[in-house]
């Protein structure tokens, strides 16, 4: 038999394996534990014979009446759409797309062609949840959504025309903001001699929506020396963008 699904998510798994068998597809589902893990995994496998089969409908029948909602690279962020579907009564299962070299590329979302609007209309205006921050690479959301992670804290990341939003339930908006400020990586941005110099700079980028720092180095003979300007990790290259004549 081949793997040809997995998911953290039971529903979406047997969901999967009803839509198969209504086609003729018969597959079974192996829960798999590890220790390492929270979620079990849900895997599901065909036999050999039905590899061929499996993949004319996923290409064709299946897409007339199931649609992608959502797409997303991670399978954290995934279940917390899932599971919002799922609240709001909303059929769903997902499919890993992975690439020639079979990683893992994307893992899309299916609903019901009817249940299309719906579900894109909850996923986008995601009710009681708060963007906290905003970011031009989703690398940075990445990071600082691991951060939340760690402090039990879920946040889902949203692209919009502004960039990578992360947000967070209502409730929770406090502690993340805290988090992200207190825990994140700073650098030295730029460094001044005179405070006159440093304070221009950190109130351009304050009217920017970047928050900065000095920091005053001072010399082995306690006199001014060097003052550092620190910016976040993920906002020290928009910050070069701006400060770039100054």
């Amino acid at each position: 038999m081949s793997k040809i699904n997995s998911y953290v998510g039971e529903k979406q798994m047997t969901l999967f394996r009803e839509i198969l068998l209504k086609n003729d597809i018969h597959s079974v589902i192996k829960k798999k534990e590890d220790s390492k893990y929270i979620l079990d995994n849900y895997e599901v496998y065909v036999s050999n014979g039905e590899l061929e089969d499996l993949v004319g409908f996923l290409q064709n029948k299946l897409l007339d009446e199931w649609v992608v909602v959502k797409s997303l690279h991670r399978v954290r962020q995934t279940k917390y759409n899932t599971d919002i579907l799922d609240e709001n009564g909303i059929d769903n299962f997902i499919l890993k797309r992975k690439d020639s070299a079979y990683h893992l590329e994307n893992i899309e979302i299916y609903v019901n062609k009817n249940s299309l609007e719906k579900a894109a209309g909850i996923l986008d205006k995601l009710n009681g949840w708060i963007s906290v921050r905003v970011y031009n690479e989703r690398h940075w959301a990445d990071i600082d959504e691991d951060l939340l992670n760690e402090n039990n804290i879920k946040g889902i990341i949203v692209q919009t025309s502004e960039g990578f939003h992360l947000n967070v339930e209502a409730n929770n908006e406090e502690a993340a903001i805290d988090i992200i400020n207190t825990q994140k990586e700073w650098v030295i941005f730029k460094t001044y001699s005179n405070i006159e110099n440093a304070m221009v700079a950190k109130r351009v980028l304050a009217r920017n929506e970047i928050n900065s720092v000095i920091i005053n180095e001072k010399d082995s003979s306690f006199l001014i020396g060097e003052l550092e300007l620190h910016v976040a990790i993920d906002k020290k290259q928009i910050a070069e963008t701006i400060l770039k004549d100054f």
